[in-house]
């Protein structure tokens, strides 16, 4: 039930069932779903704006999971701390979790967590203006992902690829996103991730504010602010009204 108000976005509701299956499972001294538990609230704890929260929540998974033996909780949890680091603009400290956590995975064989920590190299070298790096790894862990037959984490692996690409403002760049941005969106009307489609409709604005179409843009941003809050997508809709707001003021000044 946590799980699935997690996914709709029903964050507050998540947290307060998450704690409870934490105490739960403090209670009969289960060390291995403590630590499950704590990764959940420090997801949810960024998802409702508590960075430091969420640290504190990722952290104490991290060193639960050492203690239950269970290496796939400890670097999940380190995985999740690395890309909250990036969030945060702590760059360095993410390359180090980044680093040592791949290194446990490869060791225990954890395909998708390797998967994903290629992601968060990504993620990283996007945000430290290396784009080709960055798509590098985005290809990687698309690949690793196909392998795995994880279509919905290859959707939203072409959806950070698009991200990181209309970061870099070159048209180049913008025609690279257009290209990735196809894909992404065939993969989301092949699988059915409609949970996706908030954030695919933002970058396809955002697209079209690359290229120079404003009025487009905004029209698109507004579909996107719906199906935003339809979905209960707080995190999307907040980026929507950000760039509605910045498309308004193109359109006034020209």
């Amino acid at each position: 039930l946590a799980v699935g108000h997690y996914h709709a976005s029903q964050y507050t509701a998540a947290g307060e069932l998450f704690a409870l299956s934490l105490q739960s499972a403090r209670d009969v001294g289960d060390v291995g779903s403590m630590a499950t538990n704590s990764v959940n609230l420090g997801a949810v704890r960024f998802h409702l704006g508590d960075p430091g929260g969420a640290a504190e929540h990722y952290q104490r998974a991290a060193k639960l999971a050492r203690r239950a033996g269970r290496i796939s909780t400890d670097v999940q949890a380190r995985s999740n701390l690395a890309r909250l680091h990036i969030y945060l603009g702590l760059y360095e400290r993410a390359r180090k979790e980044i680093e040592e956590a791949l290194r446990d995975a490869e060791a225990a064989g954890l395909k998708h967590l390797q998967a994903q920590l290629i992601g968060a190299m990504g993620d990283l070298a996007a945000r430290t203006g290396e784009p080709e790096a960055a798509l590098e790894r985005y290809n990687e862990t698309i690949e690793r992902y196909r392998e795995l037959g994880q279509d919905r984490e290859v959707a939203e692996a072409h959806l950070d690829a698009v991200e990181a690409l209309l970061g870099f403002e070159t048209p180049e760049a913008a025609s690279r996103a257009s290209e990735r941005l196809e894909l992404a969106r065939k993969q989301i009307d092949r699988e059915g991730l409609e949970d996706f489609r908030a954030r695919l409709q933002l970058l396809e604005a955002r697209l079209r504010i690359a290229n120079g179409d404003a009025v487009g843009a905004t029209s698109q941003l507004e579909t996107a602010l719906a199906t935003a809050r339809n979905a209960g997508d707080r995190d999307v809709e907040w980026v929507v009204l950000t760039a509605l707001g910045s498309a308004y003021e193109v359109q006034e000044a020209g």
